[in-house]
């Protein structure tokens, strides 16, 4: 629990605020501060995780993608100082900027990942701290929700069969808000979802990558997890889920073997072998792995195979270059240290394989790479999910829900 504490009380200080670069979409749910109130949520509730403030001057830049780490030895003394009413009192203020910032059209696009719907959503997240206002912000999620699918509609951009950055998670959550606040399973929106599986199976679908988690078909696989989890009924038949896995596997094998990989499976995003949990090959194993149940003997042996692979090339100080192409390139300090790209995409994929293989090989990866995140973990690019503090944040979280080891929180 400590290292989580340190975390969310560096990106609570203002002067982390100060320092750190302001995203691009500074409200947004992968970049910007609603990514962190989903943290604290989570933080606040630990075995329910999915995924003090100082005024005085805690940090020295340094290097170029991170400062250092003001708590790396006494992680136990500083998260003793960090109380749940500070935690809880801090989501009530990420909610009250996110729910006060004026939108502009940019906003609007981006799926999730930027878009307002994301931002309505940790808003909805954290209405489980504060039942209280659950109505306001259900009512806020689901205006978002309602006026970013109205200018997708207007617009004529659907790109319906892609998870973040598409129509697909607007779907999700809209699903998610009818369920838990309608108290009604929302079936058209269902029945939209289960008929993506036969579009993004096709085999034109995105010829520049169409099996990562982002906009490909692992963001199917994502959506129908966080469906299944939210909603606690099956929702989608295993025929639907089944037929996107065999398409992701495939995919892999033909690419790996028409490019000589060392690895049986392989995949390219814009002609890039990405590694990571974002567009690469982290991220479309956690979600293949996630429905352990439905994979063949072959394939299993396919995805452990190449996640050996993995382990292989994992650096010294634990972290794992972003593409193929990087292995073996030294940046030092400038290298990247994400859930995008990195160590920290990369402990999600190792909980996910320990807890399908029950090999501890696993857990031995994902505690080097937890060391060098709580070494370099504090982000000089903000306080968000996918290349920001509080993805960092997330691998303590998720790895002390597996564990139960109170250092990892």
């Amino acid at each position: 629990m400590d290292c989580a504490l340190c975390i969310a009380k560096t990106f609570c200080s203002r002067d982390f605020r100060g320092k750190a670069r302001t995203p691009d979409r500074p409200y947004s749910l992968f970049e910007g501060i609603s990514g962190a109130l989903c943290f604290i949520c989570d933080l606040l509730e630990p075995d329910k995780a999915q995924f003090p403030l100082f005024r005085k001057t805690m940090f020295r830049v340094m290097h170029r993608r991170y400062f250092d780490n003001p708590y790396l030895t006494n992680s136990e003394a500083e998260s003793d100082k960090v109380t749940k009413q500070t935690l809880k009192q801090e989501a009530a203020n990420l909610v009250e900027e996110i729910m006060e910032w004026r939108y502009s059209m940019d906003d609007y696009d981006g799926g999730v990942y930027v878009g307002i719907a994301g931002n309505g959503y940790s808003v909805l997240y954290a209405s489980r701290l504060l039942p209280e206002k659950a109505e306001q912000y259900a009512n806020f999620c689901n205006k978002m929700v309602e006026e970013q699918l109205k200018q997708i509609q207007h617009s004529g951009h659907h790109k319906d069969g892609q998870y973040l950055l598409g129509t697909l998670g607007i779907y999700v959550i809209k699903a998610i808000l009818d369920y838990e606040i309608k108290k009604f399973v929302n079936t058209t929106i269902i029945d939209k979802v289960k008929s993506l599986a036969e579009v993004i199976c096709a085999k034109d679908y995105l010829p520049n990558g169409a099996d990562e988690i982002l906009v490909g078909r692992a963001g199917f696989l994502a959506a129908v997890l966080t469906l299944r989890m939210r909603l606690h009924h099956e929702i989608i038949s295993n025929s639907y889920v089944k037929k996107v896995i065999d398409c992701i596997i495939n995919s892999g094998r033909c690419y790996a073997k028409r490019h000589r990989s060392r690895t049986p499976l392989m995949y390219q995003y814009y002609n890039v072998e990405y590694l990571g949990a974002a567009h690469g090959l982290m991220g479309i194993l956690q979600m293949l792995l996630s429905f352990h149940d439905l994979l063949d003997g072959t394939a299993l042996r396919d995805i452990e195979s190449t996640l050996d692979w993995l382990l292989e090339i994992q650096s010294k100080n634990g972290n794992f270059p972003p593409s193929v192409e990087e292995i073996g390139i030294n940046r030092e300090s400038n290298e990247l240290l994400h859930w995008c790209h990195g160590a920290t995409g990369a402990v999600h994929l190792m909980i996910v394989a320990y807890l399908s293989t029950k090999k501890a090989k696993f857990l031995v990866a994902a505690e080097k790479a937890l060391d060098l995140i709580w070494e370099r973990g504090v982000l000089r690019k903000g306080p968000g999910i996918c290349h920001g503090v509080a993805g960092g944040g997330y691998a303590f979280l998720l790895y002390y829900r597996l564990t139960q080891k109170a250092v990892n929180i």
